[in-house]
C-alpha cells in the first residue's frame, strides 16, 4: 500500500470515528444500578405505582422500570426524569424502550420527552417529544420512541422525561407500562479533535500528492 493510500485509509477511519462518537449523558440509563436512585419520579396522584427493580419484562440487561396505574378520573401524569447538562446549538438524540398494557384506556399515553432550560428557567415551546404509545399500538411489544434535533441556542440543561400521561378522560381500567436502555446522546468534545484530525491529515496527503 503507497503512502498515499495509508493516509487516505487513515482519514476515512478516522472521520467515520467522528462521525459515530457520541457520549451517553444518563446515569443509570438501563435501570441496573436498583432504586433509580439517579431518576426523579413524580406522580400526580397515588394512581401510579412505580419500581425500579422490575425483573418481569426486561428488554435488555437484568431490570427495567415498570409502572402501574389503576383508575383514575381526571388529569393525571407519572414521570422519571433526569436533568441533564447541554450546550446549545448541539445535536440532540434520545431514545426508550417502551412496552405497554394499557389495552381499554383510551385515555392513557406514554411517550419521550425532553424539555430545555436556560439559566433554570424552562424555554417555552422548546421541546422534542417522541410519538406516543396508545391502547391502539401492539400491546406486550418493546417498542423504541426516540427524538432527534438541536438543542436551542441558549439552552444549558435539559430535562429527560419517560411519560405516562392521562389526557383527562376517566380510567376505568387498570394496566402497567414498562421502559427499559433509556438514552440520551450528543457528539463528544473528542468528536471535534477527531475532526480536526481527519482535516490534518487530508492536508497532509493533498501536499504528499502534489509534491509527487
Amino acid at each position: 500500500m503507497t503512502r498515499s493510500s495509508r493516509l487516505a485509509l487513515a482519514c476515512s477511519l478516522v472521520i467515520a470515528l467522528a462521525a459515530t462518537s457520541s457520549a451517553n449523558l444518563l446515569v443509570d440509563p438501563g435501570f441496573e444500578g436498583g432504586g433509580g436512585a439517579a431518576w426523579n419520579p413524580y406522580r400526580s396522584t397515588t394512581a401510579f405505582e412505580f419500581d425500579f427493580d422490575n425483573t418481569d419484562e426486561v428488554q435488555d440487561g437484568l431490570q427495567s422500570l415498570r409502572v402501574d396505574f389503576s383508575p383514575m378520573s381526571s388529569w393525571q401524569i407519572f414521570a422519571a426524569e433526569q436533568d441533564i447538562t447541554v450546550l446549545g446549538g448541539e445535536d440532540w438524540y434520545a431514545s426508550v424502550f417502551a412496552m405497554t398494557d394499557i389495552s381499554g384506556a383510551p385515555a392513557m399515553q406514554v411517550y419521550l420527552e425532553t424539555i430545555f432550560f436556560s439559566n433554570s428557567v424552562e424555554m417555552v415551546g422548546m421541546n422534542l417529544q417522541s410519538a406516543s404509545l396508545t391502547e391502539a399500538t401492539p400491546q406486550d411489544v418493546w417498542q423504541q420512541l426516540s427524538v432527534a434535533g438541536t438543542t436551542p441556542i441558549g439552552a444549558d440543561s435539559a430535562r429527560y422525561r419517560l411519560i405516562i400521561f392521562n389526557t383527562g378522560e376517566a380510567v376505568t381500567g387498570s394496566g402497567s407500562v414498562w421502559f427499559d436502555q433509556a438514552f440520551a446522546a450528543v457528539p463528544e468534545p473528542a468528536t471535534l479533535s477527531l475532526l480536526g484530525l481527519s482535516s490534518a491529515l487530508l492536508l497532509l496527503l493533498r501536499r504528499k500528492t502534489r509534491s509527487h
